[in-house]
């Protein structure tokens, strides 16, 4: 079929559950797992902005997205988000984002991702979820989302063989997708300015390259 065609050229070892599906994005810990992974892949910092994340969430083709981000007071989401945002199914909800010096925090997020799945998962309003984020403040709920019978992924660039919180939210789940080196590829903006050059674009496959 034409979905399994694109889940299986985007690398994802993914067969989406019948009925409905929504995602719930956790916005700053997959950013941070995204900047994270090409750092050690050696991509710099200032490429993080070539891959396109839509196309990371778009994969799963679920009927609804959830997108959870926090924004500092009286302030705005970030451009990626704010893209986000006008996207055709996506929902935005806003937590509060505290800033310390060069310190960066996020409350009530993790919460708020609880509430809503825990909410579609009582009125039943979709049979299954994938979850991006490698919280483990997400643990219990994906017990109880697999306990109320909801078909349950996890996407996160964390490795569960290196990662004991990656290990507890694969064995909790239904299903866990690693973002690894294949994905990250399939996320490079086909559009983008930056990526003009042919060349540019085969260093950055390659740096993707050696890590899984």
């Amino acid at each position: 079929s034409w979905m399994s065609n694109l889940l299986g050229s985007f690398g994802m070892n993914y067969v989406r559950p019948n009925g409905l599906e929504f995602a719930f994005i956790d916005a700053d810990n997959v950013r941070i797992g995204l900047s994270q992974s090409l750092m050690r892949r050696g991509v710099p910092v200032s490429q993080v902005g070539v891959f396109d994340l839509k196309n990371l969430f778009r994969s799963t083709a679920s009927d609804r997205y959830y997108v959870f981000g926090a924004v500092e007071k009286k302030g705005e989401p970030q451009e990626w988000l704010i893209s986000l945002r006008s996207s055709p199914n996506f929902i935005f909800k806003e937590g509060v984002l505290t800033v310390n010096g060069t310190k960066r925090k996020q409350q009530g997020v993790d919460v708020l991702i609880a509430v809503e799945a825990l909410r579609c998962a009582q009125q039943r309003t979709m049979n299954s979820c994938v979850i991006f984020s490698g919280d483990g403040d997400l643990l219990p709920l994906v017990k109880a989302l697999v306990d109320m019978g909801i078909f349950t992924t996890i996407v996160s660039f964390d490795d569960p063989e290196k990662s004991n919180v990656a290990s507890d939210l694969r064995d909790a789940s239904d299903n866990y997708i690693h973002v690894g080196s294949r994905i990250l590829a399939n996320c490079i903006g086909q559009n983008d300015g930056r990526l003009t050059s042919q060349n540019l674009t085969v260093s950055h496959i390659r740096l993707l390259g050696p890590v899984s």
